[in-house]
C-alpha cells in the first residue's frame, strides 16, 4: 500500500511539472489576437491597455492588432496624450493599433489628430472579420 501512495503522489508530482513547465515555456509564438475596441471611457481604456500588458508578458512572441473604431479610435486620439506611453510600449513589443478610417469619416476627424504608430484599414469590422477567417482568435477589449 506504501508503494502505491508513493507511485500516486510521484505520478502526480510529475503531472503538476509537466503542465507548469509546458505553461511555462509557451511564448504565444503561433498565437495570433486581434481584438477590437470600441469604448471611449477610461476605464475602458486602462482595462485594455492592462489586458495587452498582460498577453504581452505571458506570451511576448503573440501576434496581437487591436482595431479600434466608433469610440475606440479615441484611444489613438493625439490629443489622449495620458495613453501614449503606454501605446509606445506596447507598440514596440509588437502589438500593432489599427484605426478604422470609415469612423475617421463619420466623425469628420483627420489623419493627423491620430498617433503616428497607428495604421489604417478602411472598415475596422471588415479587418477583424477577415482575421479571424485567417484563424486569428477575437477578443473585445475592455471589460
Amino acid at each position: 500500500m506504501t508503494a502505491l501512495r508513493f507511485l500516486s503522489a510521484a505520478l502526480l508530482a510529475l503531472v503538476f511539472f509537466n503542465s507548469h513547465t509546458a505553461s511555462a515555456q509557451d511564448t504565444g509564438k503561433g498565437h495570433r489576437i486581434i481584438i477590437g475596441f470600441t469604448q471611449n471611457d477610461s476605464m475602458q481604456m486602462k482595462a485594455l491597455l492592462n489586458q495587452l500588458s498582460n498577453i504581452t508578458q505571458e506570451w511576448p512572441e503573440a501576434e496581437i492588432e487591436v482595431v479600434c473604431y466608433n469610440l475606440g479610435l479615441d484611444l489613438l486620439l493625439r490629443s489622449n496624450s495620458q495613453y501614449a506611453g503606454k501605446l509606445e510600449a506596447l507598440s514596440k513589443k509588437g502589438v500593432r493599433f489599427v484605426a478604422c478610417e470609415n469612423t475617421l469619416l463619420k466623425r469628420k476627424m483627420h489623419h493627423d489628430q491620430i498617433i503616428g504608430l497607428a495604421s489604417w484599414v478602411k472598415a475596422g469590422i471588415i479587418e477583424i472579420a477577415l482575421k479571424q477567417e485567417q484563424g486569428w482568435s477575437y477578443i473585445v477589449g475592455g471589460f
